[in-house]
């Protein structure tokens, strides 16, 4: 019996020895791995900060591009009521009769000084005009059959566009 159990100790004894050998080596493979990993983060995060590819959860993503959508909807907003305050500012400018420009539609019109002057300037070439012999009604009488763009003094004609 004392073969046999020397026999037993022994290939115990030399398990054992295998086994500490492999977790010897495994355990400096775990430390070898270890630090090629974090060589290789530090590289990826280095060449990430060089090409502006910093990662950002997918949380932050999503706040950010959520944020950006309403920056994005909120000025969308502005221009298209900007938009709809220039076409009815058009519109309103656009009724204005050349014939007779002191009959403005709108109280907007009425605050613009460009207005103010052109109309002042029409009521006086209309005075002029009526005030002198027949020359001025034959004047007039052309005057009333042109377009409203030609009625307006040339240094004032200008485009709402």
């Amino acid at each position: 019996m004392a073969l046999v159990d020397t026999y037993v100790q022994r290939n115990i004894e030399d398990a054992l020895a295998s086994t500490n050998s492999a977790s010897d080596w495994l355990r400096d493979q775990t430390v070898k791995l270890k630090e090629e990993l974090e060589t290789s983060e530090m590289a990826l995060h280095d060449y990430k900060k060089d090409k502006s590819l910093l990662s950002v959860s997918i949380d932050d993503q999503s706040n950010m591009l959520r944020a950006e959508m309403t920056q994005l909807n909120e000025d969308l907003t502005r221009v298209r009521a900007r938009e709809q305050a220039i076409a009815s500012r058009r519109d309103e400018l656009n009724k204005i009769d050349g014939k007779d420009p002191s009959n403005l539609p709108a109280t907007e019109p009425l605050s613009s000084a460009l207005l103010q002057d052109m109309r002042r300037s029409t009521r006086r070439r209309v005075a002029s005009e009526t005030g002198s012999s027949g020359a001025g009604k034959a004047q007039t009488i052309r005057t009333s059959r042109a377009p409203p763009h030609e009625l307006r003094p040339r240094r004032w004609r200008c485009s709402l566009r």
